[in-house]
């Protein structure tokens, strides 16, 4: 396979499938490129293709699966497949179908570093952005060389008004008083917002940008978000905007603000969860003036908003926070974008993140979004152990293996941490959410964990911090209190409730930990508005119960804990003895040497 593209039509039987769409088992095309100098970026393109693809590359190896580094299937037509700072060697590209045969163009385009050797007359391999193919060479452009070339006082882009672009290859310019000078340079407010040119107004993304433009008709002034959390009051604003999809029923004041996309996102979503208000949420493009890209009242049933867009090009967008019919308050607002795989990034800015499995990679000239040691399935560090087992990784997307803490984490220290008779990641403990988890306790809550051990267990939720909501009653936003109960053999009958407790309980139990499987929730089966849970035959192991309130309901509770240990198996004398537990039948909990059991 050479630059300039092939075109092809797959045929018979499939051989391989791609590990990011398992149907792509159909006939497929595989080619090889010879890559024998460095890019910033190479990539494998099925755009324009007929047929629906899976492009998925394999490196030195064409018959080895785990030599695959990058597989992509959007979900219909063609895909970019881009590799990030590519080791030189050989690409086998796997051009497959999605759940067909048929026709298909492959083409490869690269990005070569600045410095290095180009050729003007190459389409395929381009020089990185800030420069340009200078004879054989790729130098830097007038507009990203660090020198004034037209001797304004200004140097290079965004700061030089003739700079149109960081890879404009001319500063030169007319300002402040020519007829070419941008709007963002010629010393006028030309979009009346009383904030004149680049860059104090944040309609101006440059120096050369012609357009100041950013909100007219607010009156309130436009904020610019710079966090993945904003907060803020609309209480005491104007309503100067309706949304599209509410119209005049979203008569409340309104707060614009504006986000920077740096660089193309997959997809870009705000939410307004947290906010103590019914609220509405609309977004456009550049200007406030612009058409609405989305526009949501109320997501998922609450009175909260969330809008998201996708294929979202760099720029700036204008986010509108109402609210329905007159009402205002304290807003919470949330923005996360995510980034294609191989696409620009930047570590400063976390609520732009890269996909799954992948990290921020700042080693290159451009960030880029680069596949991630910890999910690639290598030992790469040579120490034995592979991604989430490895405690150099603390999550899927940490770029490398290596180096391991010292002195180890919880969850790799060969040590039972939380005494719960599980050792480390390795083994399963449920603490354990990797192997780097400096954490082996099995709860994470915000107020002291509780022991069961005795019947009834009386406590008290008011003071507490809602940290848990259980599924069998969602409308729960009361302090809760977590009990441990360690079961030590398998019981015949378990029975939990809140019985002869003064207020309106919720009874949640999960087994391992507290995000472990719930295995039973009850909002009002016992007496009242009590709860009452009948577990049935229970397994040996470690429970967490969750008592809860329904709605803010808090108060001092009964917790009661009986059942019936099974013939046999280990139990626990001190359960026994409190009331808990009762072995079955006339067995009785005894140590025959071995360790206490019904027997």
């Amino acid at each position: 396979m050479t630059a300039g593209g092939v075109n092809g039509t797959t045929s018979g039987a499939g051989n391989f499938v791609g590990s990011c769409d398992s149907f792509s088992n159909y006939a497929e095309d595989v080619y090889s490129y010879n890559l024998d100098r460095a890019l910033d970026s190479i990539t494998f393109t099925t755009v324009g293709s007929s047929l629906d693809t899976v492009t998925y590359v394999r490196f030195n190896k064409c018959d080895n699966a785990a030599a695959e580094i990058a597989c992509e299937d959007p979900g219909s037509g063609g895909e970019d497949v881009t590799i990030p700072n590519p080791a030189q060697g050989t690409y086998f590209v796997f051009v497959d179908g999605d759940f067909s045969t048929g026709s298909y163009v492959l083409d490869v385009n690269g990005v070569i570093p600045g410095g290095d050797v180009c050729d003007p007359a190459d389409t395929h391999f381009t020089c990185a952005a800030g420069y340009y193919c200078n004879v054989n060479v790729c130098d830097p452009t007038a507009c990203n060389d660090g020198m004034d070339n037209d001797a304004d006082g200004k140097v290079d882009w965004p700061n030089d008004p003739g700079c149109t672009s960081i890879s404009d290859t001319d500063e030169t310019d007319d300002c402040p008083n020519g007829p070419g000078c941008p709007a963002c340079s010629n010393g006028v407010d030309d979009d009346s917002d009383m904030i004149v040119d680049y860059p104090a107004d944040i309609g101006c993304e440059s120096a050369g940008d012609d357009d100041e433009n950013d909100c007219m008709g607010e009156s309130d002034g436009v904020n610019t978000i710079t966090a993945a959390t904003t907060m803020f009051s609309t209480t005491g604003l104007t309503d100067d905007f309706d949304p599209d999809c509410i119209g005049t029923t979203s008569s409340g004041p309104d707060s614009v603000h504006v986000l920077a996309v740096p660089f193309p996102l997959d997809s870009l979503t705000v939410d307004t969860y947290g906010s103590s208000f019914d609220t509405t949420l609309y977004m456009t493009a550049t200007t406030c003036a612009g058409t609405q890209l989305a526009c949501n009242d109320q997501a998922g049933g609450t009175s909260q908003s969330e809008i998201t867009i996708t294929s979202v090009t760099a720029g700036n967008y204008m986010i509108f926070a109402d609210g329905w019919a007159g009402s205002s308050g304290d807003v919470t607002l949330n923005v996360k974008g995510e980034i294609a795989a191989g696409g620009e990034c930047d570590p400063a800015k976390p609520w732009f993140s890269c996909p799954a499995a992948h990290f921020c990679d700042a080693s290159g000239a451009t960030p880029v979004c680069a596949p991630s040691q910890c999910a690639d399935g290598m030992d790469n560090d040579m120490d034995g152990l592979t991604d989430l087992f490895d405690p150099g990784c603390d999550s899927l997307e940490d770029g490398t293996e290596s180096p391991d803490p010292s002195p180890l984490p919880e969850c790799a220290d060969g040590i039972d941490n939380d005494m719960d008779g599980v050792i480390d990641y390795v083994n399963g403990d449920p603490g354990c959410t990797h192997a780097a988890d400096n954490d082996e306790t099995n709860c994470i809550d915000s107020d002291p964990l509780a022991v069961a051990d005795g019947t009834p267990e009386m406590g008290t939720t008011a003071g507490t911090t809602d940290d848990w909501t259980p599924t069998c009653q969602t409308n729960s936003t009361a302090g809760d209190v977590v009990y441990e109960l360690t079961i030590p053999g398998n019981m015949n009958s378990l029975q939990i409730d809140t019985n002869g407790t003064s207020f309106d309980t919720v009874l949640s139990v999960k087994s391992g930990s507290c995000n472990g499987t719930e295995v039973g929730c009850d909002d009002d089966g016992g007496s009242g508005l009590q709860s009452l849970l009948n577990l049935g035959a229970a397994s040996a192991g470690v429970y967490y119960i969750i008592v809860d309130g329904y709605s803010s309901n808090t108060g001092a509770f009964t917790l009661n804990i009986t059942g019936e240990i099974t013939s046999g198996q280990p139990c626990d004398p001190a359960q026994i003895s409190a009331g808990m537990f009762t072995c079955e039948g006339s067995t009785t909990c005894t140590d025959p040497g071995s360790g206490f059991v019904c027997q």
